[in-house]
């Protein structure tokens, strides 16, 4: 992989002391978490479907006949009387109910602990455990009485394997292996272990032996099947999931023995105590093995043998399945690179090119990840956000790659068996946060596994807006686990109808980033229809002729006297933003078909992807293969049909729209929350949903809604100076904020607070008190991606807030709403140039700085441009490249000191 940059890696030189500073890796179905002990290895294993299974078949009661009494109650502002009947309506189980939730928790799948040459006495030493972001492995080695071992860990992303390699620099090792899982009252599990003396490689016999380990799980329940306690607890069965965990092992040389332990001891009374049955094997003498780790359950599959046998072990050597990997991972990861360089580097004062700067600069000695951390802290290591960018990008790779699911609150790592908040979905910040980054971060094509729980959601989703609220369209609850039920499950907290919008907000973005009118016409307008009919029928007109939105509440805030934990309003801030742009980008999809209908019948009809012939399997047709599965999915109601009403429904769309309440400035001149003045029980609260609109919305901007974009800025400031930001999400929301709002320098310290306030050694995020959150990584990602570029409403705004710190630099590969990829360079905190590649003919839009002086050029030639309303307007052409230069910075403007 070439020379590795200090922030193209994690690396220690000791190993993990807990889970959560080991090094994951991922395919997106299958994920592991590398602790990297030299002494006893442990992989803690991971498959994104594997959860308890007791609640798949959980239905919703008939609830809409209390949604006239709820809102009488609000509107004679009786808010805590009407929170309490609502909960009682809509909160489900779980949350303050008292009654267990009926939603399942994610699962872990199990543990490969690996020993190497064990002896009495072990002398380790120079130690090294690397996660390699460029190259997408983490690699362990060591040294071991005189032998030098190493071990590479890939998510192997083509094959959808997790495969390790160990091996002693040619030199004959032994080695043991022990496949098990932590010991579980509802989960049983049967190993089974066996040796073979042949192996193959390409299907040619080799010296060597092989050897399977694996174990059967089983989740079971019987508080469920017991009447008495399954009080409430409706479609719970107590026959949760079946899985299989399978290690297949390679020997290059060597014998093996395989054995099966039940996990029972002794102590030196002679008392036994049952611990978890274990499979084993040795093997004597082997010069490299490679394991190949799958695991499969009945998700989705009769029987979990079905999934494990859909996945063939590769027949080649180790070295060819890593380069075939690196291929695809290269072409994803590597699609986008940023570099910084910040006014601490020591560099040559007239640089111009970036990519020599690791041979000028300074002789220095490279600190550890952890050590990196302790000094950003204290203000050192100020290009430490670069490599938690890139790990972020990472992150969202290993989570969602090959994965039918999208990342949950910890991707898709957990070793609890009973995680924090059932390691679920939480549908009002914390999955749209992680998937904020894929867009224009170059790995648009991982959104996809959102998209399909889109599709899981959506049939029940359609269920539940009937059933709870009395409405058509879908309704989609605030949390949700891997079945996507829609069944409300967090009493106290569940009340609210804005889930599908926040999410609308992902499938609009999707198109706006790739102009896939395919995407548009089978899955977005679908989607964004059936979120738009939920309102037709939800919102109500009151005496003033404003359509209001009630029950409401501000995610999981609460004034005085609203009720608790939770309070309900009429039309919150963040319910009337969020419709607002669900409406608006549902009217632009309609616009956009019907306009394509009128002017080309015949394209309109091509259009149609659901039945297309999916290829064979090749790396580069997966993502091809994934979206028609994706169209197909999508209920067959819900698609564009051949009399599909878009005039009328534009129509119907923007009178809602144009007619829901006015966003309005509170008392201390920031964004009034609620629907008027209230006491707030929690000045600091960690969420910021009322500012939805300024980001990741659309509505609040600068140039258009000024009044409110600067009280957007004063609502921030207000739950920051009560002491807000205290979660790790939350601080990456906040420097989001900052960023979005043009200040680099005031997001830059709270990039600093989340990196070190609020992570692992291995930078995994953390929520108080210490427990593993995905979320806050991605939104750091996200934050330093609006530092660089932001293009709402397809105008594109180069550089729009620049730390000072960070003086020169460049990103490679940054992707803009409207179809475009651009490379950025920057020097002396200005931009120098931009290359930008449209894929589409259209009038490109850049937002106009002071302090720049535009030339644009393509193919040599200077291109004419407009100014007009703080923008400046040129044509492009889909696949030419177009230099828009600073003519300040060439005529010499500054001197990069």
């Amino acid at each position: 992989g070439g020379f590795m940059g200090k922030n193209d890696r994690l690396w220690y030189t000791s190993p993990a002391t807990e889970w959560k500073e080991g090094l994951p890796i991922g395919t997106g179905r299958l994920a592991a978490m590398i602790l990297g002990d030299p002494h006893r290895e442990r992989v803690a294993l991971n498959h994104e479907w594997l959860n308890t299974g007791f609640g798949r078949n959980r239905e919703n009661e008939n609830s809409a006949k209390y949604l006239k009494k709820v809102r009488e109650l609000l509107k004679a502002g009786k808010n805590e009387e009407a929170a309490a009947l609502a909960n009682e309506a809509w909160g489900g189980n779980g949350g303050m109910s008292g009654r267990p939730t009926r939603e399942d928790s994610f699962q872990p799948a199990g543990d490969l602990y690996i020993t190497v040459d064990k002896s009495e006495k072990e002398e380790i030493t120079d130690y090294k455990r690397t996660l390699d972001l460029e190259n997408g492995h983490v690699r362990v080695e060591f040294d071991k009485n005189g032998k030098h071992f190493v071990s590479t860990y890939i998510g192997d992303s083509v094959d959808d394997l997790l495969v390790i390699d160990i091996s002693a620099w040619g030199e004959a090792f032994d080695a043991e292996l022990v496949l098990t899982r932590i010991a579980d009252p509802r989960c049983f599990i049967s190993p089974s272990a066996w040796n073979d003396d042949a192996v193959f490689t390409e299907n040619v016999k080799e010296e060597g032996c092989s050897a399977k380990l694996y174990f059967n799980g089983n989740f079971y329940n019987g508080q469920f099947a017991d009447k008495k306690t399954s009080n409430g607890l409706k479609g719970m069965s107590a026959n949760g999931l079946k899985f299989l965990t399978v290690c297949d092992v390679r020997s290059i040389g060597g014998e093996a023995i395989a054995y099966l332990t039940d996990g029972k001891s002794s102590n030196k009374n002679g008392e036994e105590s049952q611990g978890q049955p274990e499979a084993h094997v040795k093997i004597k003498d082997t010069r490299e093995l490679i394991l190949f780790i799958n695991i499969g359950t009945n998700a989705k599959y009769e029987d979990a043998w079905d999934e494990i046998n859909a996945y063939d072990i590769p027949s080649a050597d180790f070295n060819s399945i890593y380069q075939r990997n690196h291929a695809y991972y290269t072409k994803h990861y590597g699609s986008l690179s940023l570099e910084v360089h910040t006014k601490y580097d020591d560099l040559h004062p007239n640089l111009n090119s970036m990519n020599s700067v690791y041979s000028i600069e300074k002789e220095h000695v490279e600190h550890t990840t952890d050590k990196r951390v302790e000094l950003f802290k204290n203000g050192g290591e100020p290009d430490l956000p670069v490599l938690y960018f890139n790990y972020g990008r990472y992150l969202l790779y290993a989570s969602s790659a090959r994965g039918t699911l999208p990342a949950n609150l910890q991707g898709k790592w957990n070793e609890e068996i009973y995680p924090a908040w059932d390691c679920d979905y939480h549908n009002d910040i914390n999955i749209q946060m992680n998937y904020w980054p894929a867009e224009a971060g170059g790995l648009a094509e991982y959104t996809n596994a959102l998209f399909e729980y889109m599709n899981t959601m959506w049939e029940p989703g359609k269920e539940a807006a009937k059933k709870l609220w009395g409405c058509k369209g879908v309704w989609y609850p605030l949390s949700s686990d891997v079945w996507g039920r829609c069944t409300p499950e967090t009493y106290g907290w569940s009340v609210w109808v804005s889930a599908a919008a926040w999410y609308s907000e992902h499938v609009w973005a999707h198109f706006e980033y790739t102009q896939d009118y395919r995407f548009l016409y089978n899955f977005a307008y679908p989607f964004l229809r059936d979120v738009a009919k939920f309102y037709e029928d939800f919102l109500y007109k009151d005496e003033k002729g404003v359509y209001q939105i009630s029950p409401s509440q501000s995610p999981e805030n609460h004034f005085v006297g609203g009720g608790e934990p939770v309070s309900l309003c009429i039309s919150s801030a963040s319910d009337i933003e969020l419709c607002f742009e669900a409406l608006g980008h549902a009217i632009k999809a309609a616009e956009i078909l019907l306009d394509i209908k009128k002017k080309d019948a015949a394209g309109f009809e091509e259009l149609n992807g659901v039945g297309i012939e999916i290829v064979t399997e090749e790396s580069d047709s997966i993502s091809e293969n994934a979206a028609k599965a994706l169209y197909a999915g999508v209920p067959e109601d819900s698609r564009v049909k051949d009399t599909e009403r878009f005039a009328a429904n534009i129509k119907k769309w923007k009178e809602l729209r144009d007619n829901l309440p006015k966003l309005k400035i509170n008392d201390k001149g920031g964004i009034l929350e609620w629907d008027k003045e209230r006491e707030e029980v929690e000045p600091s609260h960690r969420h910021i949903s009322h500012l939805i609109g300024a980001f990741p919305g659309d509505i609040i901007t600068k140039r258009e809604t000024p009044e409110l974009f600067e009280a957007a800025k004063k609502s921030l400031e207000l739950r920051l100076s009560a002491g807000g930001g205290h979660t790790g999400w939350s601080r990456a929301w906040t420097a989001c904020m900052y960023f979005r709002f043009g200040n680099g320098d005031a997001a830059l310290d709270h990039l600093r607070a989340l990196i070190g306030d609020f992570a692992t050694t291995s930078l995994l995020d953390l929520h108080p008190p210490r427990i593993f959150q995905i979320d806050g990584n991605l939104g750091g990602t996200e934050a330093l991606l609006l530092m660089l570029l932001q293009s709402y409403h397809e105008e594109l705004d180069i550089l729009p807030a620049l730390p000072t710190d960070f003086v020169n630099g460049n990103v490679q590969g940054i992707r803009a709403r409207g179809g475009y990829k651009l490379n950025i360079y920057w020097r002396a905190n200005a931009l120098e140039y931009a290359e930008l590649l449209p894929i589409a003919d259209k009038e490109c839009k850049l937002v106009d700085k002071k302090d720049v002086k535009y030339e644009i050029y393509c193919e040599g030639n200077l291109v004419p441009f407009k100014k007009k309303k703080g923008l400046i307007t040129f044509n492009v052409e889909a696949g030419k490249i177009y230099t828009i230069s600073n003519a300040n910075e060439i005529l010499g403007g500054s001197d990069g000191n």
